[in-house]
């Protein structure tokens, strides 16, 4: 095994393991040892590639916010200008590939800790995208507009994960039409 894939290996374990904690107990009662314990590396090998849990949490949330980032540049401006419901159908399909890791982090409210990294990450992308799809869209509008876009899909996103029974097509369906209803605001002169 090449050694890339050998520290992917070991922090998917931690990352799975932590995961598993967190069904349980909160991110600030885990433990180092429970972690090394459930995953049989030991406390070097954790400290390697981690200052400590909250490092681990960060480093599971860039890996999964990469992959949602990787999704979203795959859809072309002459695509979204059409309709952003493909986009939001890959981004569902992957919420329900990994519906076990969203419901976890919903469940211990995580996901309203995202780092200001990864929001701008989103933040770009959608201001990028806005500027493309909607030229003459007035920019002062585009902070109001992202703030109720972002916690309005992540609010969707974890009702869809922990208690929805909409198929990926309703929901992504379901939410275009939010964000379209949304849209109005960004040219809008005040």
């Amino acid at each position: 095994m090449r050694q890339e894939d050998r520290v992917l290996q070991t922090k998917q374990a931690f990352r799975k393991a932590l995961l598993h904690l967190l069904e349980e107990k909160p991110i600030n009662k885990i433990t180092v040892r429970e972690l090394t314990d459930l995953t049989g590396y030991n406390r070097s090998t954790f400290y390697l590639y981690y200052q400590d849990i909250y490092a681990l949490k960060e480093d599971m949330e860039h890996a999964v916010f990469e992959e949602v980032w990787n999704r979203m540049i795959r859809h072309s401006t002459e695509e979204m200008q059409k309709s952003i419901t493909p986009l939001m159908q890959e981004m569902f399909e992957y919420f329900d590939e990994n519906k076990e890791v969203f419901r976890i982090i919903s469940s211990n409210n995580s996901y309203m800790e995202l780092s200001q990294e990864v929001l701008g990450l989103v933040q770009n992308f959608a201001y990028t995208s806005w500027d493309s799809v909607f030229p003459d869209a007035n920019r002062k509008q585009y902070a109001p507009f992202y703030h109720y876009f972002i916690s309005g899909l992540l609010s969707l996103v974890m009702y869809w994960i922990t208690e929805g029974s909409e198929s990926i097509e309703e929901i992504s369906e379901t939410a275009a039409r939010l964000v379209y209803a949304g849209v109005p605001i960004l040219f809008d002169e005040t």
